[in-house]
């Protein structure tokens, strides 16, 4: 399955490409922390 290769495949590859493709939370999660990063170092 698709989702197998993408696993076998290194993290950098998969954050890209299967991670959005199979786990969209895990995309939104991402963006949450880049959100709250930039709220905290002006805080």
């Amino acid at each position: 399955t698709p989702i197998d290769k993408a696993i076998c495949i290194p993290p950098k590859t998969t954050s890209n490409t299967a991670v959005t493709k199979i786990s969209s939370p895990s995309s939104s999660t991402s963006r949450v922390k880049k959100h709250y990063q930039p709220k905290f170092k002006k805080e």
